[in-house]
């Protein structure tokens, strides 16, 4: 078939990957981006006149540029906080070249179409707090309005999905937190609570094991 010939065509960013027919007869392509997302159901004659050459990347990427163009000649906000957590934003989701996109685009983290521009962004989020970083309410979410706030490090780090939360007499804290409270280095908790398979009320009240067991009254 004919439409086999397309595979592996190149097409600005997009390689095809595969072939079929789309719902009007027509050939469409699964395509693969420079970026490492897909890009499905491409119409072959879009991409032979090149009316679609990425995933979206591309654009995305432009409008970032255009953005930091417009802000130094209008607004001269560029090197701004604000302006930094909206760039190093758009660039943990967009470029792949980032060292965080693993974590972020490469993960499907992207930002609401409103925040692509820095003065909307900068209108909903107004300006950053002194000690305060741009932080995701729901890490599984991507950054819009609703999700994003400025918080502290202590905030952000209590919020990671990989942070150990201990309940112990009525208080939730992180585990670094009980570990600066209680005295004890932050790696001995941790050998007690998952290697060693102790409570939470002896790991936390006995004191240091290379010292005198001593429980805290």
């Amino acid at each position: 078939m004919a439409s086999k010939n397309y595979i592996e065509r190149r097409y600005g960013r997009l390689v095809v990957i595969g072939t079929r027919k789309g719902k009007r007869g027509q050939t469409v392509c699964d395509c693969l981006c420079d970026c490492g997302n897909h890009k499905n159901g491409v119409d072959v004659a879009d991409l032979n006149r090149s009316h679609t050459t990425s995933c979206g990347c591309y654009n995305r990427e432009k409008t970032v540029e255009r953005n930091k163009k417009y802000i130094r000649k209008t607004h001269g906000m560029s090197k701004t906080e604000e302006y930094r957590s909206w760039n190093s934003m758009m660039q943990r989701c967009y470029s792949s070249k980032h060292e965080a996109y693993e974590r972020y685009g490469g993960k499907g983290i992207v930002v609401c179409d409103k925040w692509h521009n820095f003065e909307n962004f900068l209108a909903d989020m107004g300006e950053r707090p002194k000690g305060k970083t741009l932080d995701r309410i729901d890490n599984s979410k991507g950054y819009n309005p609703e999700n994003c706030r400025w918080s502290s490090r202590l905030t952000q780090t209590r919020n990671r999905s990989t942070t150990i939360t201990l309940e112990f007499k009525g208080e939730t804290k992180t585990l670094q937190e009980w570990a600066d409270e209680k005295g004890l280095p932050y790696a001995l908790l941790r050998t007690r609570l998952r290697k060693q398979g102790w409570s939470v009320e002896r790991a936390l009240t006995v004191k240091d094991g290379r010292r005198k067991e001593v429980c805290y009254r």
